[in-house]
């Protein structure tokens, strides 16, 4: 089975809130995570924490979902989750740059050393139009955005499809993709209480990969980008569209 999940993470509105009136679980962090439902995480840098009549609360955090098989059960889930973050006051700040949707995969789709060269090729050869699909012209928070979901570099993508591990070096939490035990996890994509966007990021990830496992998929097209592909994030209208049109979005 293709397994996927993610993470949101919300400004604002209370975690006990959330978790008295919509049945989640609050698991701090030394608690061992499951991934059977939604649950909620306390994340530094994103979660405040208010003393209010003796007891404590947190204020924002990230939503984690149950591993999904099913995208229409995903979506329907998301949307009800996505309303009760809303209800009780979620946000997101305008720079946006302390929140984000990570995107994880299971790893079996990466079954050869082949496709794990092809999604990093892939990944660079479009990686200027990666961003802007996962910021479009927000310019106020590119800076920021970058250094906490750091671009590949041609050099690391070049010595990496060499390897017999090309992930060895992936698990920085700094970097676009990263590495877990069981998954590939996508972190280009900024945080959104909107449904639409959260199914165009969910979209571009699933198509990515069945892309990657599809063995009629167009790789010399991609190598021929990968290798004209310049060093820094470019963005490319034309780029763009042959990146959708290779990904049937």
């Amino acid at each position: 089975m293709e397994k996927f999940g993610y993470e949101l993470e919300f400004c604002g509105a209370s975690i006990d809130r959330l978790v008295q009136e919509y049945e989640l679980d609050f698991l701090r962090k030394k608690d061992d995570i499951v991934y059977d439902r939604f649950h909620l995480k306390d994340e530094e840098f994103v979660t405040t924490k208010k003393e209010i009549q003796g007891k404590m609360f947190f204020f924002g955090g990230e939503l984690i979902t149950p591993i999904f098989t099913d995208y229409q059960k995903c979506l329907k889930q998301t949307k009800y989750y996505l309303q009760a973050l809303k209800e009780q006051g979620a946000y997101l700040e305008d720079n946006a740059n302390n929140t984000g949707f990570h995107i994880h995969l299971d790893k079996a789709f990466l079954d050869t050393h082949e496709k794990k060269q092809n999604l990093l090729q892939f990944l660079y050869a479009f990686q200027p139009e990666i961003y802007f699909l996962a910021q479009g012209d927000y310019e106020k928070i590119r800076e920021n955005y970058i250094i906490n979901a750091q671009p590949l570099t041609y050099r690391f993508v070049k010595e990496a499809i060499n390897r017999l591990d090309c992930f060895t070096k992936l698990h920085s939490k700094y970097h676009c993709i990263r590495e877990t035990k069981e998954t590939i996890e996508f972190r280009y994509f900024n945080s959104s209480l909107e449904l639409e966007t959260i199914k165009k990021y969910l979209d571009f990830v699933l198509q990515v990969r069945n892309f990657i496992q599809d063995k009629d998929s167009d790789f010399e097209q991609i190598n021929f980008y990968y290798r004209h592909a310049k060093n820094d994030l470019s963005f490319s209208e034309a780029k763009l569209k042959v990146m959708k049109r290779i990904l049937n979005l």
